[in-house]
């Protein structure tokens, strides 16, 4: 139940299919505070695991949650945080899974009270709930994958690893905002540039999903009852942010 990575490059991997989660870009700051055994990429992926087994299994008994907690607590020492930010982190989870899953908010009613044996439950929950601002949320997640691309830069990458990173991000893509797109072409062609362009493949795959996402955002957003000025300048808008790539 619990994850462990054995290698510094299946937790880089694990990290950039994070970046596109919404309680890890808004939890990752949180955790740091926390000694733990458990790297923040095998706290996040542990948390993961436990919630989405529950929710398989439609678990929704506190008996039987005690059972896989009791499991769990069964792993460390018991002055390590890990199974206070697995439990945590698994019942934020199961909360934003539950207008997908509504037998997710069951499961979390029934674990709660687990959760409440640990003192910084309830600031912990504060913490989160103050950082999630969603007008924020899409700059974080350009901000740390940034971090990624400054890593690829001082750490001098081989170029199958660099190219690894590069991959992640556009499959990633579909869960970023045009803004989150555009905010990342700058730094990824600044790595290109450092690889001798080796990467011009991806990053014209990156620009061919922009147009696409953001010509899908215009239709959805374009009002055809709207006086015929405010159409042309939003799509003059859209048109200036194609201008600048």
């Amino acid at each position: 139940m619990i994850v462990r990575f054995k290698t510094i490059e299946e937790k880089r991997a694990a990290r950039l299919q994070f970046y596109k989660d919404d309680v890890f870009v808004i939890a990752h700051e949180a955790i740091k505070g926390y000694k733990t055994e458990l790297s923040i990429e095998e706290l996040f992926a542990s948390a993961e695991k436990f919630a989405y087994d529950l929710l398989a299994n439609r678990i929704a008994d506190k008996d039987l949650i005690d059972y896989e907690v009791d499991e769990i607590k069964d792993a460390f020492e018991a002055e390590d945080n890990s199974v206070f930010l697995i439990l945590s982190l698994a019942f934020v989870k199961l909360c934003a899974l539950h207008k997908k899953e509504p037998i997710a908010e069951n499961i979390a009613r029934a674990m709660v009270h687990r959760c409440h044996e640990y003192e910084d439950f309830n600031d912990f929950l504060h913490t989160l709930d103050n950082k999630e601002n969603a007008k924020r949320l899409e700059g974080w997640k350009a901000d740390l994958i940034g971090y990624e691309l400054k890593t690829i830069k001082v750490d001098g990458y081989n170029l199958e690893e660099a190219r690894k990173v590069f991959e992640a991000i556009v499959e990633n893509v579909e869960h970023y905002t045009p803004t989150t797109i555009e905010n990342l072409l700058n730094p990824l062609r600044d790595i290109n540039d450092q690889y001798g362009h080796a990467f011009d493949d991806i990053i014209n795959r990156l620009k061919e999903k922009l147009v696409v996402k953001t010509t899908t955002l215009l239709n959805q957003n374009l009002n055809y009852n709207a006086p015929i000025g405010q159409q042309i300048a939003y799509a003059g808008k859209v048109e200036r942010s194609h201008d600048g790539e």
